[in-house]
């Protein structure tokens, strides 16, 4: 593939991308279509023209990212990382891991093993610092008594996303945090509903859902331990734990 065609693919692939991102959750097929244009471009203008991609369609279609090729493992490598960081793309995975049967028999899902391999120490700890530092000083900000996640929060939601999708193996528990005012069990079903819609909102931006958990902790571990209009700001939160 010469240089202009290169460019050519490229320009279309993202224009049509950018007209998708406001439905970054669609699994439509023209919306997927554009996700494999995109990832054939930015491959082929890594060098890696050797490596195919294609997306799960099968039974249903999926953003999922399927990867090909006889190329070596730092290119294996590099290609997955390419395509991990393409806005849209759910899981990604080489075409050989986890396909066929297991040693005991049992089939194996491809997603499911990415879901199920542990992530290693030193991307938990830079992934939950990255997330720290994007959330400092920040919050979702929730309507009164309310899940709805308003569209103010959407940009620290698309930072949060990002940030975690390079994470390989990562697992995320979404916290919810009410402050000390009110019955126990209205906040506990508040912080349960309020950690579930940012999980959704997570998924919504291309989070793999095996790997997040929505826990909605109530108002039993505050900030501070008052009922100030202080405290109570600082005890309403919502929590990004990475494991």
């Amino acid at each position: 593939m010469d240089n202009s065609t290169k460019i050519l693919i490229g320009s279309v692939a993202t224009a049509l991308l950018s007209l998708g991102a406001h439905t970054i959750g669609s699994t439509g097929s023209s919306f997927v279509d554009t996700l494999e244009s995109k990832t054939q471009y930015e491959l082929s203008n890594a060098g890696l023209d050797a490596v195919a991609v294609n997306f799960e369609r099968d039974p249903a279609i999926t953003r999922n990212a399927v990867l090909s090729g006889d190329v070596t493992e730092d290119q294996r490598n590099k290609a997955l990382s390419i395509a991990e960081n393409i806005p849209g793309i759910g899981n990604v995975r080489w075409a050989d891991a986890g396909d066929g049967a297991s040693d005991d028999g049992a089939s194996d899902d491809g997603a499911d093993a990415i879901a199920d391999e542990p992530a290693d120490r030193a991307v938990v700890a830079k992934c939950q610092s990255d997330i720290n530092s994007i959330t400092e000083g920040k919050n979702i900000n929730f309507r009164s008594g309310s899940f709805y996640v308003p569209p103010t929060s959407f940009g620290l939601l698309d930072e949060i996303a990002a940030a975690i999708k390079p994470c390989k193996g990562v697992k995320l528990e979404v916290q919810g945090h009410t402050d000390l005012t009110g019955k126990a069990d209205v906040n506990q079903r508040l912080s349960d509903g309020r950690a579930a819609s940012v999980r959704d909102e997570l998924i919504k931006r291309g989070l793999d859902p095996d790997r997040i958990v929505a826990k909605g902790y109530g108002s039993t571990q505050p900030v501070e331990n008052a009922r100030t209009s202080a405290a109570n700001a600082k005890n309403r939160r919502t929590i990004f734990v990475i494991s």
